[in-house]
């Protein structure tokens, strides 16, 4: 027989960015070259509460009329640019927003928050060089924000910058004292520097900030796992499911800590909790498919690998494991099969038990 072998499967958390709102604006009734009239000037202040109400659409029109009646006045173009923001049409935001920075040359306040929304921008088009440019400028402008340092630590962090992402991570901190995300990014980063002493005490910080900080408790638990403190791992798992019960991968993740540790009854409980939760997910059946495996409950293995493969025909893992547990059913043929399909899907594992069990196979 084969040497048993699975590959288990870790939902993977991304990092969440933080929404800033748009902030009141100081209204100048006199510029350099021309007035401003009582009328454009309450429509201008419409817009800005159509703004501050999340109207984004009727802000766009109100600052679109003020706009077509005094080109002139530059503001109007920074407040339509941060509504098209809000409404997702990042093409006419960064077309307003780059209008203003070219023709604002003595607001620095609003400079800056021009050149913070551009760069939002371009962190949604997943462009992080181009987004870390655009927060440096904005801070030259505005060196006092903690946010514009925070969000450009996570671009340089995004662009495996690590050493940058911790400075203006810390730059953050220093700003705000209690930036909780702050704590845990930067814990991130120093554990990609290597500095797990430094990113244990950063993610405790952030969880003494925030209790309900619960990726700071995943954080937590993964470093913990990695140490193989599972026990610790489980715990700090456990306390990120109390903050966000709904969370189907936080069960996924202390499921696969209770089969490192052994404990197959409670990692199947989870597993039957997260797909419960989210039943589409090939790789949780894939998982539960393991446990059953080493319960030694085979049909049922066999029936969560398939389930996995229905949902993904391309999964290789699920084709590798069910050809493993229908080798144990005595289903030399269909083991063989999938050992192939697996080996097709790039598996060298699999050409192993292909070579080990399947020369006399016809």
């Amino acid at each position: 027989m084969n040497q048993f072998f699975f590959i288990c499967c870790l939902i993977v958390f991304t990092i969440h960015f933080h929404n800033i709102k748009a902030q009141g604006v100081e209204v100048t009734e006199v510029r350099d070259t021309f007035l401003i009239s009582p009328e454009m000037q309450d429509k201008f202040n419409k817009g800005l509460d159509l703004l501050e109400q999340k109207e984004n659409e009727k802000a766009i029109a109100v600052f679109t009329e003020v706009i077509n009646n005094l080109p002139q006045w530059t503001l109007p173009l920074l407040y339509r640019g941060i509504a098209y923001f809000n409404a997702g049409d990042y093409d006419r935001a960064y077309s307003d927003l780059s209008s203003f920075v070219n023709n604002e040359k003595k607001d620095h306040e609003k400079l800056s928050k021009a050149n913070f929304y551009m760069a939002k921008i371009f962190m949604n088009k997943q462009d992080f060089q181009e987004a870390s440019l655009r927060f440096t400028q904005a801070i030259k402008e505005n060196s006092e924000s903690p946010d514009y340092f925070y969000l450009r630590g996570i671009c340089y962090f995004n662009m495996g910058d690590y050493a940058r992402a911790v400075e203006d991570f810390t730059s953050a901190i220093n700003l705000k004292k209690d930036f909780a995300h702050a704590y845990n990014e930067r814990a991130s980063a120093k554990k990609k520097l290597g500095d797990m002493d430094g990113a244990m005490k950063d993610y405790y910080q952030a969880t003494l900030i925030d209790p309900k900080l619960y990726v700071a408790y995943i954080n937590l638990g993964q470093i913990k796992e990695a140490m193989k403190d599972i026990d610790g791992a489980i715990q700090e798992y456990s306390t990120a499911i109390r903050f966000k019960p709904g969370e189907y991968s936080l069960y996924n993740m202390r499921a696969l800590a209770y089969i490192e540790k052994g404990d197959l009854q409670k990692a199947l409980s989870d597993l039957n909790k997260a797909i419960e939760i989210n039943p589409k997910n090939f790789m949780l059946y894939n998982n539960r498919g393991i446990v059953y495996y080493r319960l030694k409950q085979y049909d049922k293995s066999e029936e969560d690998f398939s389930k996995a493969i229905s949902l993904n025909p391309s999964y290789m893992e699920a084709y590798l494991n069910r050809g493993t547990v229908r080798e144990m059913l005595k289903k030399f043929k269909e083991a063989c099969e999938d050992w192939q399909k697996a080996k097709s899907l790039g598996s060298n594992l699999a050409d192993q038990f292909i070579q080990s069990s399947c020369f006399d196979i016809e």
